[in-house]
């Protein structure tokens, strides 16, 4: 019974924690740049699905692959925020909109490059931590310290550093900021990256007990009950 509990407890707390750094993104994204923008778990999917990929079938070491899966997120980040959410900033409807638009796009994407079949990352690192009558995977400890240290992180960098003293300043007063020779262009653009790329940096090494690499893992919608069509499943 209290291996259970303390299981469910760390499950409850991973989960919650990698959904706080997605609510993170949003209140960054909306409070310093004006934009909407729901689509940040799909930017989460696309870290996961592509440090799978690195990982099982290209065969790069896992420590190896995290790297260029958060580099290609904020890529994506990047791209998107140019081509579609910098001419929705500080009109809420049309940012809704886009994010939709693209929470569906990317979805449909996903869908053809990798089929419906859930990809499993609960291998990378076996064993458990023994506690008395309580034993804990690594695994689970592993991504609990990751995402706790992105949150950390983020603060220290909001808190500490000049960058997060900028944002700070022109989400207060932009014109202000703009004379004191903020370059409020990249700044945004910093920002949107910044958002859409730090959910990637722990949902790559969910372990399967508490989430599979699925098309709509990082959707707001329930559509993890779904049946796959047969287009999507087949390969």
């Amino acid at each position: 019974m209290l291996q259970l509990l303390v299981g469910q407890t760390l499950n409850g707390v991973i989960v919650g924690t990698l959904y706080g750094i997605i609510a993170l993104g949003v209140t960054l994204t909306f409070g310093i740049t004006g934009i909407v923008n729901f689509a940040l778990g799909e930017f989460m999917m696309i870290g996961a699905y592509v440090t799978w990929y690195l990982f099982d079938v290209v065969g790069l070491p896992f420590p190896l692959a995290i790297w260029p899966a958060i580099a290609v997120a904020a890529a994506c980040g990047f791209a998107a925020d140019q081509l579609l959410f910098r001419f929705t900033r500080n009109n809420l409807i049309n940012g809704l909109l886009v994010s939709i638009g693209l929470i569906s796009i990317m979805e449909a994407a996903a869908l053809l490059l990798w089929t419906t079949t859930p990809k499993e990352m609960g291998y990378v690192l076996s064993g458990a931590v023994r506690l008395g009558e309580v034993s804990i995977p690594k695994m689970k400890l592993l991504v609990f310290a990751l995402l706790a240290a992105v949150m950390f992180l983020t603060y220290a960098a909001l808190s500490r550093t000049w960058i997060g003293r900028a944002a700070y300043a022109f989400s207060q007063n932009p014109e202000a900021a703009m004379l004191m020779g903020v370059r409020t262009e990249l700044l945004q653009s910093t920002v949107v990256v910044y958002s859409m790329r730090s959910p990637a940096s722990g949902a790559h090494c969910t372990p399967r007990s508490i989430r599979s690499n699925r098309p709509w893992a990082g959707s707001t919608s329930t559509k993890g009950s779904r049946q796959p069509s047969s287009a999507a499943s087949a390969r």
